[in-house]
């Protein structure tokens, strides 16, 4: 089975964490403002400079997620926690509809 990623909750990070993900996130942020502007600045972006501008940012983006995983800022979640989690959610909202229904 697949193994998923997701962000955790910023209350169960550390200090250090959240010092380094804050860091992490304006450079991040600077980086993609700095690729963003040059490529909206045109006027008539070509086919080319489109798709370098979506590849650069889709980069970005898989660097930081990268770096946020290796760093323990993601955590790892199966298939099976998704679909107990996504079955108790779903529970839990058809209990609600069943009360008023009634």
């Amino acid at each position: 089975m697949p193994v998923i990623h997701r962000p955790k909750r910023p209350s169960q990070l550390t200090l250090k964490q959240l010092k380094a993900k804050e860091a992490r996130d304006i450079a991040y942020e600077q980086a993609h403002v700095a690729l963003a502007t040059a490529f909206y600045s045109k006027v008539k972006p070509t086919a080319k400079e489109r798709s370098i501008f979506e590849y650069g940012s889709a980069q970005q983006w898989q660097d930081y997620v990268d770096w946020a995983i290796a760093n323990g800022l993601y955590e790892e979640v199966s298939v099976e926690q998704q679909e107990i989690e996504t079955m108790e959610g779903l529970n839990a909202v058809l209990d609600t509809v069943n009360v008023l229904r009634v």
